[in-house]
């Protein structure tokens, strides 16, 4: 039961933009998300050779905390 003229074909409309916008808008989304797990990882990568390298200055005695 449709309270004013045309709302069901306002709301098969909705649904069918909807629909088109979210197709249109997934690739550059996906792209995006990929980035993100890119820099994520590089990051991640960037971290442990950091405190590869400090480990490796605390085996020979070469680091030091100032205070």
């Amino acid at each position: 039961m449709s309270i004013i003229p045309g709302e069901e074909l306002l709301i098969k409309i909705w649904e069918t933009l909807e629909k088109g916008v979210t197709g249109l808008i997934r690739p550059w989304q996906e792209k995006r998300i990929g980035q993100t797990l890119n820099d994520v990882k590089a990051d991640e990568i960037r971290k442990i050779a950091n405190a590869e390298k400090d480990a490796e200055k605390i085996k020979t005695g070469n680091f030091f905390i100032n205070p």
